[in-house]
């Protein structure tokens, strides 16, 4: 991981690290101590300032640039002080100087004799519009030591009597270069940076180790407020710094509980674009390592995205994908319940076995149990001679996947309860058990403990198939990795197009970022496959992403209490019917209402079901 682009904080929100590229696009201007500067060049009308405590320790090089800059000679010992403006010629430029031996006689002038630590005031005026004021405060005798304080406007630079000289660059009011240390040990000389030469990002570590800033005092503070407000940011984020777009990521601390720091790393919209292209690379590489994972247990089960809630149903999953446990997985519809499904099979022991997927909601109810569990010839008027295999025979020593299992009629709901304690069932019509050794997994998309309450759903098969629950999030409480499903989806979906691979611009990922995504990654599919057909061909933009955005209703426009009301209790009767395998009386005692009342509420919502004879199941027992 490049260090240059990282940004870290600490629980309290100090800054306690930023990298090098960062200085220039996360560091606000105005600060009151700047501690640091972007890379950059000096630019024409730039003022200048050097400061030289002791003028015969200034190499010849930085005199002869100073007096150049200046254009005016400087003295060959002493204090100096000398401010101008680049690429001006004409321009008026300030010297301000002054020898030893008038230092020491102005001091016992004002009868200084408390060891040297009054503060005396070396030059205060206003030069090109801006307030200038040097403070010099003597040091201890001991060690000799004197310090100058450089006010330029609300901006203040410290500078110790040991450094060979001080330069410092202004633009706008802002400090935007400075260097206080011994020439030889700079990178940049003073006359290169005058002369217009790129010069290099600085930062005082030393500093900031000693006293870490509150955070808000040097980011921008559109990046302070996302970082450090009250409702701190846990997810990536898009946000433009001085005009230009960054992409600001968490990374995952090191999980030592006594590390209270939060560390991000922050790219410009190039740098996002060329990780992007980078990670669409390697999903080749990617699906061939999966094998690999498998069998070093790290398999990922096809999952998108690094964040707490995905590692939380990957450790799930490898775990109880590797036993013969029920595995139920509810979310929302699109969320890839069938798909993951599919990878829990391919993990598991049975995975040579067949596959079996069942969608319960596509199979009319009276056909469900011969479908689920076969019929021997003669069962009924129209079977099959020789009879027909049912689901559960087809999936022997592998998986049964039953999809939307809460569309199962209460009656067939039994039955497969028998299934999941004994192992054994009855084809329709037969009269001997066969053996069921099939690994059960369910799906659905609905509340199964509000079916429960409302008598919609066996509650003895409720905790027969919630052994081993894994929920779903939707796509909506993720979006932090979004970037990364979509690097995921991208290439599927280019190849399945026979076009070329196409990235994501970091403007059409933040469109997305702002939707809801009621359909999940199923939506989301859609919506790049569209998009990939829009674009030019390389790059997907905003206008490429067509998003079902639904206007809202204002008040008024809307359906009535009434109207709603008699909507829903069509759809409770309907959903009710068809549970009991279309019994009306069934359907009346479960709704705890009269028959006669349940036939005009029938007839009123126009619902067609055809009477039938009431059998005599019970529906407390296990048969």
């Amino acid at each position: 991981m490049d260090e240059k682009n990282i940004l870290i904080l600490t629980e309290e929100n100090r800054l306690v690290f930023l990298g090098e590229n960062l200085i220039s696009r996360a560091v606000r201007k105005q600060m009151e101590e700047p501690m640091g500067y972007g890379r950059g060049r000096a630019e024409e009308k730039d003022l200048f300032l050097f400061l030289f405590p002791k003028m015969e320790r200034v190499q010849k090089e930085e005199r002869h640039a100073a007096e150049r800059a200046g254009g005016v000679l400087l003295p060959a010992e002493g204090t100096a002080v000398l401010a101008g403006v680049l690429g001006a010629p004409g321009a008026v430029s300030l010297l301000k100087t002054e020898t030893a031996l008038e230092a020491r006689e102005q001091q016992e002038q004002k009868g200084e004799t408390d060891g040297g630590t009054a503060e005396e005031i070396l030059l205060h005026t206003v030069f090109c519009g801006q307030s200038l004021r040097i403070v010099r405060n003597p040091g201890t005798e001991a060690y000799g030591m004197q310090h100058y304080q450089i006010c330029f406007g609300r901006q203040k630079i410290n500078v110790s009597s040991d450094a060979d000289f001080a330069l410092i660059l202004l633009r706008d009011g802002c400090i935007r270069y400075f260097r206080t240390e011994n020439p030889q040990t700079r990178k940049n000389s003073a006359a290169q940076v005058l002369e217009g030469k790129p010069f290099d990002a600085f930062w005082d570590a030393e500093r900031m180790k000693k006293d870490s800033p509150p955070a808000e005092t040097v980011l921008e503070p559109a990046l302070a407020e996302k970082l450090c407000g009250a409702e701190k940011n846990t997810g990536s984020f898009y946000l433009s710094l001085q005009g230009t777009g960054q992409y600001v990521r968490p990374i995952r601390d090191s999980g030592d509980p006594r590390d209270f720091r939060t560390a991000w790393q922050i790219f410009s919209e190039e740098e996002m674009l060329q990780r992007i292209r980078h990670d669409s690379h390697i999903y080749a590489r990617m699906r061939q390592e999966e094998a690999q994972m498998k069998m070093k247990g790290g398999y990922s089960f096809g999952l998108w995205g690094s964040d707490p809630k995905i590692d939380r149903i990957r450790y799930l999953l490898q775990k109880g994908a590797a036993t013969n446990t029920t595995i139920l997985l509810t979310g929302e519809s699109g969320t890839g319940k069938t798909f993951l499904a599919k990878e829990i099979h391919k993990c598991s022991r049975r995975s040579g076995r067949p596959f079996v997927h069942v969608n319960c909601a596509a199979i009319p109810y009276n056909l469900l149990e011969s479908e689920l569990f076969g019929y021997e010839e003669g069962a009924f008027t129209g079977a099959r001679k020789g009879g027909r295999a049912g689901y559960f025979q087809m999936a022997d020593q592998g998986t049964l996947f039953l999809d939307e299992i809460t569309e199962l009629p209460l009656p067939l709901q039994g039955k497969l309860l028998e299934v999941l304690q004994n192992r054994t069932y009855f084809p329709v019509g037969a009269e001997k058990k066969k053996r069921a050794d099939v690994r059960l997994i369910a799906a659905t998309n609905k509340n199964l403990q509000e079916l429960v309450e409302q008598k919609l759903f066996r509650e003895d098969l409720y905790y027969r198939i919630n052994v081993f629950p894994v929920e779903l999030p939707p796509l909506r409480e993720r979006l932090d990795s979004l970037l990364s499903v979509i690097s995921d989806l991208l290439p599927e979906i280019c190849s399945r197009l026979e076009i070329g691979p196409q990235i994501v611009s970091p403007q059409a990922l933040e469109k997305m970022r702002q939707y809801p995504w009621p359909g999940n990654i199923r939506e989301l599919e859609n919506v790049l496959e569209k998009a990939c057909i829009l674009s030019d061909g390389k790059i997907i933009q905003p206008e490429d992403i067509e998003l079902n955005i639904q206007p809202q209703q204002t008040p008024g426009h809307g359906k009535s209490l009434k109207t709603q009301r008699e909507n829903f209790e069509k759809r409770v009767i309907e959903k009710t019917l068809k549970a009991c395998g279309g019994s009306r009386l069934k359907t009346a005692q479960y709704l705890e209402i009269g028959k006669t009342s349940l036939f005009e509420k029938m007839k009123k919502y126009g619902i067609e079901e055809k009477e039938r004879e009431d059998d005599t199941y019970d529906y407390d027992s296990n048969d």
